[in-house]
């Protein structure tokens, strides 16, 4: 099978499984689980138009990485609840998702031409950058939802420095595996 056809089936599947998802949370009566995994499922779309619109695609190594973050946070960690039950899966959450969503921003910019002839160091430091932004930028959003919702996202400050040296840590492994992989991540 060819690339966009594995990507069309990863699409499909991905669509399947976040629709299943979003009915799911209904009969548990969690119906900010299940809008939030709509809002999930209309952002892919949004990108999904975005990659249609300027004839981009990611690799769909990126690609299933960036679903498996999404699936594994609404599935195993919201609806299974992992989050209240394990005491390492925020954490490793934390790293791959990082280390999926810094891959998946950096391949868009660099498909956009925003990282020609830049040397393999300011590339790692860049994707190491945007890795912690994005992880304080899950941080507010924790923050956000326990004060407006009431939820319980963030248990300490000790859970949320923790959270933000995963966060690190797997921007690292990201910024690692793009200037070492031979053909980037285009």
């Amino acid at each position: 099978m060819n690339r966009k056809l594995n990507a069309k089936l990863i699409n499909i599947v991905f669509f399947i499984l976040q629709i299943s998802l979003i009915l799911a949370f209904i009969p548990q009566k969690k119906y900010m689980n299940s809008g939030f995994s709509a809002a999930v499922l209309l952002l892919y779309l949004l990108f999904l138009l975005y990659e249609h619109k300027k004839g981009i695609t990611i690799t769909n190594f990126i690609r299933i990485s960036v679903i498996v973050s999404l699936l594994a946070n609404g599935f195993l960690g919201d609806y299974l609840q992992l989050y209240n039950t394990s005491v390492y899966f925020d954490k490793l959450l934390h790293v791959f998702g990082t280390f999926s969503f810094s891959l998946f921003i950096f391949s868009i910019a660099e498909k956009e031409g925003h990282f020609e002839r830049i040397p393999r160091h300011m590339v790692f430091i860049f994707i190491l950058l945007l890795g912690s932004f994005l992880g304080t930028v899950f941080e507010i959003g924790e923050y956000l939802l326990d004060v407006i919702f009431k939820t319980e996202n963030q248990s300490s400050i000790a859970d949320n420095n923790i959270d933000m040296i995963c966060d690190i840590l797997g921007a690292t492994f990201a910024g690692i595996f793009t200037i070492y992989s031979k053909k980037g991540i285009k």
